[in-house]
């Protein structure tokens, strides 16, 4: 029998014990210095900072800064993955309130683009005043923290466009949006949520778009523990880059029927010709439909196949199943004009009288659909 090479057995431990000690030190450096943030560790840490949430939501110009998750809830609402790909009848328990400092590397500019435009304002489309009677609308928009949507959310304040121009709205974002504002005109009177989770989402799918579905989830399950859906008769959630007056949305509500009929549980189709009918540039829900969007949430995310389609699909996929009918605009109503593949809208649209009309990301060419909407000369 020959005997055991000695020498080579111990080369080969010794290379052994040396790649050991080699991948071990790579975790170390991995584990402390690449590590990401737990948010739920922060809220652990803040939990001498108590808040109580009001249960009317909050006053005017107050900021509320608050994880999406509760500790407690993390098993029950799943929170979309960091991504940096570019791109009353409610009994949930209110959210803890945690006091953040918020920085941002974004500038806003703290001056407005001149117009002839008046932020008060009324709608020649419409005459004088609104009807009382009227269908009430609350508001909300998400805003990713960059210069594009910066930049819109800058021209929709300082005109008192869009979603400001709301019975109420909320601004939803990962930073003080309000606070990025200043001292632009209204920029105290803003209502917004911070919500502690990154807004990153991939591309795909089908037709290309953002895969927000998980995110929005999460948003919606924010939306319905604050009970912001109970305080107007309808919910409207809008896009940055959308043209949107909400004085030419109501009358199109009107349409639908008597209150009892628009009190009913449905939304309203964005777009009838168009193949996904709710669409995101503007979504339209009565307060019924929330309500039982609230209850069956978890049921549309155990039922619904949305791993390759974008929220408004999911939310559309969600209302068939739970048997939530869309309406249709009457035909004489422009409710949304909606284009695809551009990065504008072209503006010889803007003066026929649409509720809403997207897309437009430059805001000069945002600024003027809104000036030709409203009569403003060049």
């Amino acid at each position: 029998m020959t005997a055991p090479r000695r020498g080579g057995h111990w080369m080969r431990s010794a290379v052994t014990r040396l790649l050991i000690g080699l991948f071990a030190t790579a975790l170390l450096c991995l584990y402390y210095f690449g590590r990401p943030i737990d948010t739920h560790a922060l809220l652990a840490q803040s939990g001498d900072r108590k808040g109580k949430e009001k249960e009317n939501g909050f006053p005017s110009g107050e900021l509320i800064v608050h994880a999406t998750q509760s500790p407690e809830s993390a098993a029950q609402v799943p929170t979309p993955a960091p991504r940096w790909e570019e791109a009353t009848e409610s009994t949930a328990p209110p959210l803890p309130m945690m006091t953040t400092t918020t920085t941002s590397l974004v500038r806003v500019d703290q001056t407005c683009p001149s117009t002839k435009l008046d932020r008060s304002r009324g709608d020649p489309m419409l005459g004088k005043g609104k009807s009382s009677g009227r269908p009430t609308i609350w508001c909300w928009m998400l805003i990713k923290p960059d210069v594009q949507e910066l930049s819109l959310l800058r021209l929709h304040l300082c005109l008192n466009t869009s979603l400001f121009r709301c019975d109420e709205h909320t601004l939803f974002s990962n930073v003080s949006v309000r606070s990025l504002m200043g001292a632009l005109p209204g920029a105290s009177l803003m209502q917004e949520v911070v919500l502690q989770q990154s807004l990153e989402t991939v591309y795909g799918g089908p037709w290309q778009t953002s895969l927000n579905t998980d995110l929005f989830i999460a948003i919606w399950r924010d939306i319905f523990r604050r009970r912001l859906h109970l305080r107007q008769e309808w919910s409207v959630k809008l896009d940055a880059d959308t043209v949107f007056i909400p004085d030419r949305l109501t009358p199109i509500l009107s349409h639908i029927g008597p209150p009892a009929k628009r009190n009913a549980e449905l939304y309203m189709n964005s777009c009838s010709w168009c193949v996904v009918k709710l669409i995101g540039p503007i979504e339209i829900f009565s307060r019924a439909a929330l309500k039982q969007l609230d209850e069956s949430t978890n049921r549309c995310e155990k039922e619904v196949d949305y791993h390759d389609v974008s929220e408004d699909v999911f939310l559309e996929r969600c209302f068939a199943l739970l048997k939530i009918p869309p309406v249709n605009a009457d035909k004489q109503d422009k409710l949304l004009l909606p284009t695809w593949r551009v990065r504008n809208h072209e503006v010889k649209h803007c003066s026929k009288g649409w509720a809403a009309i997207h897309p437009f990301k430059d805001p000069k060419l945002l600024l003027r659909c809104f000036e030709l909407s409203f009569g403003v000369p060049s």
